[in-house]
């Protein structure tokens, strides 16, 4: 766990961004993990850093697949901050709004924003 979230851009290249073959899906559990989840708010100086989309940009592509959305629907922390991201100023802005908008979308969850 402690090299996955030290090691952000590793895990999203083999891992999450995998488009075929088996290393997405037979890995996403991994991924979705709820311990990890919760520490993708503080990698790499926290979703709203200026310098890098490391997290959020890993929680978006988390947020395109089921098992991503069910994942960080069950964190309040990672929604705080999707939330707080969704309202800043900076180039990230979209991105927390596109977490949340698919979150939302997805009627599964809805019952858990309300």
């Amino acid at each position: 766990m402690n090299l996955a979230v030290s090691c952000l851009e590793k895990v999203y290249k083999e891992f999450v961004g995998v488009k075929n073959g088996r290393g997405r899906e037979r890995c996403l559990h991994l991924i979705c993990k709820r311990e990890f989840v919760e520490k993708l708010c503080g990698v790499w100086g926290g979703l709203a850093n200026h310098a890098s989309p490391g997290g959020v940009g890993l929680i978006r592509i988390l947020c395109h697949t089921r098992v991503g959305r069910e994942s960080i629907s069950r964190s309040k922390n990672v929604i705080e901050n999707l939330c707080n991201v969704s309202r800043s100023s900076d180039e990230w802005q979209y991105m927390g709004i596109d977490c949340l908008l698919l979150l939302l979308k997805d009627v599964r969850f809805e019952a858990q924003y309300h």
